[in-house]
């Protein structure tokens, strides 16, 4: 969009620090340019405390030779702009990575992109070692999938975790598309105090009691992929869901997130789903619009963010 400049800066002004840039760019056979990156890291240059995730998309999209090319790229954005990675998510079965789950389609030693998952979290570390390396978890911790790829993750380190890796597990948290539930649970299912397994205490809680002991002396970090309320939905036929998609909702629940139980560790990341319109889907399903809490020139919800995340 003509002014995504804008909305990353009414984004920087809401206290948000933390950009997530799903998409490498990657168009034809040419190399993925992270074009998308560029200009988000452009728009906020001479920020030092913006922090970007970025992905490696699915091989079949970003083959295993671009990746020593990619990640060099990714390192010129963000230097030329005084930035730095927070984290890096890789993706190995769709074109979202945040919709992806690694325990998927039959994921294993046979699957075809299981030596290429294990060479780019290695290469991701050497890369940025100071960066998580998000896997899709989406709440499967499935031990018959992950002690098996985690093992063979380990011998791509030459048999030991590196103390300094931090290995992230991501998934989406969307109780607004949940129609069992009302709007009141909906709207406090992540919030502080929430026992709901999607709050995000609760959420790296988990994470540390199915793999911390795996992978150590690595760290293990759960992260929110995408996390979202849409403020209306034109394009529905739910009536459970477009009940909840009112600007007042939306609102409630941006204030419920930023003030809910975030774990103690600085590496935690959630990032608010505020994507651009989108063309719907025609099967009634679908809400293709009015999920940013943001235009360019105004915040919707100015009294809800808070503190800096």
């Amino acid at each position: 969009k003509d002014d995504s400049a804008q909305y990353m800066l009414r984004f920087y002004e809401a206290g948000i620090r933390r950009f997530r840039i799903w998409h490498g760019d990657c168009w034809g056979d040419a190399a993925c340019s992270y074009w998308t990156l560029q200009q988000a890291s452009d728009a906020l240059a001479g920020k030092p405390d913006v922090k970007f995730q970025v992905t490696l998309m699915t091989p079949s999209i970003q083959p295993d030779s671009d990746i020593e090319h990619a990640l060099g790229k990714i390192a010129e954005i963000i230097a030329a702009n005084g930035h730095s990675i927070s984290s890096i998510q890789i993706d190995h079965v769709g074109t979202n990575p945040s919709e992806s789950v690694l325990c998927l389609r039959g994921f294993g030693p046979g699957h075809a992109a299981f030596t290429s998952v294990i060479s780019r979290v290695v290469q991701v570390h050497q890369s940025f070692p100071d960066a998580v390396v998000s896997l899709p978890w989406q709440q499967n911790s499935d031990s018959a999938c992950w002690t098996p790829f985690l093992e063979a993750l380990r011998q791509g380190f030459d048999g030991a975790f590196p103390a300094s890796l931090k290995l992230g597990f991501h998934t989406t948290v969307y109780p607004f598309w949940q129609d069992s539930l009302s709007i009141e649970t909906a709207l406090g299912d992540v919030k502080q105090g929430s026992a709901s397994s999607n709050n995000f205490n609760k959420l790296q809680e988990r994470v540390q009691q199915n793999f911390g002991d795996e992978v150590a002396p690595a760290t293990v970090v759960a992260a929110v992929s995408e996390i979202g309320w849409a403020n209306g939905c034109d394009g529905i036929s739910r009536s459970a869901v477009s009940q909840k998609s009112t600007q007042a909702n939306q609102c409630t629940f941006i204030t419920n997130v930023v003030g809910t139980d975030w774990p103690a560790t600085p590496d935690f990341e959630a990032f608010y789903f505020a994507g651009w319109p989108y063309d719907g889907w025609g099967d009634g399903n679908d809400c293709s619009s009015n999920w940013s809490p943001f235009t360019a020139t105004d915040s919707l919800c100015p009294n809800s963010w808070g503190q800096s995340r």
